[in-house]
């Protein structure tokens, strides 16, 4: 992935409302791009500890970012027009298994959704072991996400949010 593709999804779904937003001078560092998959940390210096972590696929517009325990999913649409306060959820569907998990912010385009911090681990691991994921946020609009390359850049995801 190109440094300005990289960096366009980091700032789409990093200055979501609910999350902190990113400061002007906040560096973004790309940590590992695996498939298309890419992990990034957004730390105040070069050699401060990351504000914030996202593991994203931008194809997709799919994404998890911390900001210290707190975790968010994300999905993303340019099509979109979402209003302010939208009381939805979205759905993470597995092979395996599936989660919904209430709408806590928005923009224009992008929705989050609050993950427990105690499920994260067990989320990611059975994302990592998954061969389909799909993420919706309206019924009609399903996303399938693709997952080359997520078990590859999750490391650096976990150690970069500290779940390690």
């Amino acid at each position: 992935m190109d440094a300005i593709r990289w960096w366009l999804v980091c700032m789409a779904m990093g200055s979501m409302i609910g999350l902190a937003p990113a400061r002007a001078d906040d560096i973004r560092q790309p940590l590992i791009e695996s498939g298309g998959w890419a992990t990034i940390a957004e730390r105040p210096a070069p050699d401060a500890a990351p504000d914030a972590c996202l593991i994203v696929e931008p194809d997709a517009a799919v994404g998890i970012r911390s900001i210290g325990a707190v975790f968010d999913l994300m999905i993303a649409n340019a099509h979109w027009d979402l209003p302010a306060g939208l009381h939805a959820a979205i759905r993470v569907t597995m092979p395996q298994d599936s989660l919904l998990l209430r709408v806590t912010g928005t923009t224009s385009n992008t929705a989050s959704a609050r993950i427990d911090a105690s499920a994260m681990p067990s989320l990611l691991q059975a994302i990592a072991m998954t061969q389909r994921l799909r993420v919706t946020l309206f019924t009609g609009m399903p996303v399938n996400v693709p997952l080359a390359g997520f078990a590859a850049a999750l490391p650096a995801f976990r150690h970069c949010a500290g779940l390690d």
